[in-house]
């Protein structure tokens, strides 16, 4: 049981590390592009608000298909707005970084990145205290 528990250990370890990485990342991206960021927590947070799935809008930035993740209680008019919105932060002109950070965290998982976007600690998401 040792063995199993090391195991276990290690993969909460590199999961830490993959959120400290996707933490790392988004604090570049609010120096080198903070109007880029701010738009990104604006679709992010709206994102939360209407109860869409964070992995739907992963798949929209990286041109997915994001269909299986919708929400089918939204009004047609609301899935416009959100688009809307989205269609602004994918027509920014660094909007490929964006687009990269998202593609790179499908390890970690979109609702990791987007908890991170929206202010949550790594530590936080994995359950650790400190």
């Amino acid at each position: 049981m040792g063995d199993l528990e090391g195991e276990e250990i290690m993969i909460a370890l590199s999961s830490l590390e993959e959120l400290y990485s996707g933490r790392k990342k988004l604090n570049n991206l609010i120096q080198q592009q903070p109007d880029l960021y701010e738009e990104l927590v604006h679709v992010t947070s709206l994102t939360r608000q209407l109860h869409i799935k964070y992995r739907y809008l992963g798949c929209i930035l990286i041109e997915e298909d994001p269909d299986i993740y919708a929400n089918p209680h939204l009004r047609a008019s609301v899935i416009k707005l959100y688009n809307d919105e989205v269609r602004k932060l994918k027509n920014h002109s660094h909007f490929e970084e964006i687009r990269k950070l998202f593609f790179l965290s499908k390890e970690m998982g979109h609702e990791n990145l987007c908890k991170l976007i929206l202010g949550q600690r790594p530590e936080t998401l994995k359950g650790y205290s400190g």
